[in-house]
């Protein structure tokens, strides 16, 4: 399943760095479509609708401090 949603991956990347959190949702979306259990894609899911709705920090650059494993 992983090296299914490789490309996807690589583009939603892009993406989210650029702040289009609309195409980073549709494409995580499409990934969770293939594989259900990706907890990555969940996660980056989640920001990216966060920020969508909310908008970024100011000094947002895309890098996230993980407080929990």
């Amino acid at each position: 399943n992983k090296e299914q949603t490789l490309r996807v991956f690589f583009f939603f990347f892009y993406a989210y760095f650029n702040k289009d959190f609309d195409f980073t949702m549709s494409s995580l979306t499409q990934v969770l479509s293939i594989n259900q259990h990706d907890a990555p894609a969940q996660w980056f899911l989640e920001k990216a609708q966060r920020y969508a709705q909310s908008g970024t920090p100011e000094n947002w650059e895309g890098v996230e401090f993980m407080k929990e494993k």
